[in-house]
């Protein structure tokens, strides 16, 4: 397997390849991961230092981490976000109505 880093991919101001990617090349296909990334894991640890405010999840909007999105800051994009500021891995599980989320201060 060989492993290439890219700090900047081309793709929206939002997504989290944005932040950086590695690439790993294995059986011949090219995998583009923001896992095992230096400058993505730098940006995880600034997410135990942000300013956030406490959202919960309306009917109609469990498991719907695009839709949560779009709710609290206007676009879909920034969907990976929540998941990772909340540490959850499953929307079908941390998605609940009624749960409370960190919502990040923009």
């Amino acid at each position: 397997m060989q492993i290439s880093s890219n700090s900047r991919a081309n793709s929206s101001r939002t997504s989290r390849y944005r932040i950086g990617v590695t690439r790993y090349h294995h059986r011949g296909k090219t995998i583009t991961s923001t896992v095992g990334n230096e400058r993505f894991d730098k940006y995880l640890e600034t997410l135990s230092t942000g300013i956030y405010d406490l959202g919960k999840i309306p009917a109609g909007y469990d498991s719907r981490p695009d839709l949560i999105s779009h709710l609290f800051f206007g676009k879909t994009d920034v969907w990976w976000r929540l998941m990772l500021i909340n540490n959850i891995p499953d929307p079908f599980e941390g998605l609940a109505v009624g749960n409370q989320i960190l919502l990040p201060q923009t």
